[in-house]
């Protein structure tokens, strides 16, 4: 009797590491999948943008890149702005519209615009304060155009960072150029954070 209690425990345990090696194996499985799904969501939405601004990437007025799950678009202020406007031209709305129509169905990401300029300091009378004021101005301008082109405004946000995060030199015009554009960035999205529900306490009369 003692032996059939144990060839039995023996086999019971086993089945619970076969079960175990079972969900093991099928969650590995399902996050391969997803991994899978992610990586060609990804790269339909570079080929989507690659697509639609073929000529003004061949110009050199925009770059795409991907790397470490990050899909950046590099828009020079040569075809957006003029020195010191905020004003988006027309070549650069065009590009933008095309933009938005493939951002419009973006959901599993977030829209991040950047704006980022030269070092060279704001010249007198303009009407913000600073290259963080410019820089932050020219990312809600371009924002703005985005959701009027059907990119959900839930699911984008502008910030300027001046001179700060440079691509270039700013020791010759090249350099100062390079620095001075308009970057649209898709991020994984965050989980929104979980409600903590106040604890209810006990209170004596």
């Amino acid at each position: 009797k003692r032996q059939l209690q144990d060839t039995s425990a023996e086999t019971e345990r086993q089945m619970i590491e076969a079960e175990q090696r079972i969900a093991d194996l099928q969650a590995e499985r399902e996050a391969l999948l997803a991994e899978k799904q992610d990586l060609e969501q990804k790269t339909s939405e570079y080929d989507a943008l690659v697509d639609s601004l073929q000529s003004e990437i061949q110009a050199g007025q925009i770059t795409i890149t991907e790397l470490q799950g990050k899909l950046t678009l590099q828009l020079s202020n040569a075809i957006l702005f003029d020195s010191g406007s905020i004003e988006v031209k027309q070549a650069g709305q065009d590009a933008l519209i095309k933009v938005a129509g493939v951002l419009a169905e973006v959901t599993d990401r977030a829209v991040r615009v950047e704006g980022h300029t030269d070092n060279v300091p704001v010249g007198a009378g303009a009407s913000y304060r600073d290259n963080w004021g410019l820089s932050a101005l020219r990312a809600s301008v371009v924002t703005t155009l985005l959701v009027d082109h059907g990119v959900d405004p839930l699911n984008v946000a502008a910030v300027g960072y001046a001179d700060t995060h440079p691509v270039a030199d700013n020791d010759s015009a090249d350099g100062k150029a390079a620095n001075r554009r308009t970057e649209i960035v898709l991020v994984p999205r965050l989980a929104p954070a979980a409600v903590v529900e106040p604890e209810e306490t006990e209170t004596t009369p």
